[in-house]
């Protein structure tokens, strides 16, 4: 069975690299196996296009195409053939991989591109579950610079590559850099049952995977209530327990976190499942609030039997659990 696959497709919009004209004869220059001619009148309006692409491991080889300049289109059908090849070189593994949150940099030297737009485009196996997110970017003072984050759904097990087109749009036309990596996104088989993916959106995932990492409490500064209480959940599936105990309140009834850590490692499974399962059922309920800092989630367990899950911001302006006896 094929390994399913989502490319995600970063669109910028910029113009050419590397065409020279030597002795009178138009040549060319290309980083990749695209090829682009350049006529007299266009040689200089290329040149001042060329960028370079790369991490801190170094520069990243791309397939470039003139898209369209002076309003006339060139090797667009070429470029529309790219996502074929690209799935093609990851179905042969000839795709370099890179690091989960890699920063990627774009290197315009002293040429500042009129615009600039970036998109993903996701695409599974079966070639029907396509669709378009944008890419945060982030630029220098002067726009020399553009930065963005090499970024995934860890969760999605089916995940296995991701295409870069970076279009950026000049003055008077514009062009596409292309280049492709593959992932390593299988999770390791770790005999954990509570171990699940779906449960989070894939907002509410991209705050938990970036807390996960970084521990840094102020990333959970203005996140709702109910979405807290969701990233605890999570934390408890995952055996994170130490992030877990960090979402609690100030509170002086709490244990320690070595003693809340051993009591919910000694749970039998059976009565961790169940705590699992209870705690899951926030995700459907209502957070209502008492005043500024005090409020609780309502839930259900059972039809018609409410419950409520105590909320309060702490001192650090972030909403937390309030401790409840683990049993």
């Amino acid at each position: 069975m094929k390994n399913k696959i989502i490319i995600l497709s970063i669109i910028f919009a910029i113009s050419l690299v590397g065409c020279r004209k030597q002795n009178g004869e138009t040549t060319s220059e290309s980083t990749s196996d695209v090829t682009i001619s350049a006529t007299n009148e266009e040689e200089v309006k290329q040149d001042i296009t060329d960028i370079s692409i790369y991490t801190k491991n170094g520069n990243i080889p791309y397939e470039k195409y003139i898209y369209e300049w002076a309003g006339i289109s060139t090797n667009k059908d070429e470029y529309l053939k790219s996502e074929s090849s690209f799935i093609n070189k990851l179905d042969q593994d000839k795709l370099k991989e890179l690091d989960f949150e890699e920063e990627i940099r774009l290197d315009f030297s002293n040429n500042i591109p009129k615009d600039v737009k970036v998109e993903k485009i996701y695409i599974k196996q079966d070639r029907s579950q396509n669709h378009k997110d944008d890419v945060e970017v982030k630029k220098d003072e002067e726009g020399k610079f553009i930065d963005f984050i090499h970024y995934y759904d860890k969760n999605d097990t089916y995940l296995q590559g991701l295409i870069y087109n970076v279009i950026v749009e000049w003055e008077e036309g514009t062009c596409i850099y292309a280049f492709a990596f593959k992932i390593n996104n299988n999770i390791t088989e770790n005999n954990n049952p509570y171990s699940v993916t779906g449960y989070l959106s894939s907002d509410e995932q991209k705050i938990y995977d970036k807390y996960k990492l970084d521990r840094n409490i102020k990333l959970l500064l203005n996140i709702e209530p109910i979405t807290i209480a969701k990233l605890y959940v999570q934390a408890i599936m995952e055996e994170e327990y130490d992030l877990a105990y960090s979402l609690y309140s100030e509170d002086s009834e709490k244990p320690t976190k070595d003693e809340y850590v051993k009591t919910i490692k000694g749970l039998d499974k059976t009565i961790k499942e169940q705590y699992v399962n209870n705690a899951k059922a926030v995700e459907k309920g209502k957070f209502i609030a008492e005043n500024e800092n005090k409020g609780y989630i309502e839930y259900e367990l059972i039809q018609d039997h409410p419950m409520a899950l105590d909320m309060v911001k702490d001192s650090d302006g972030i909403w937390k659990l309030k401790y409840i006896p683990i049993q």
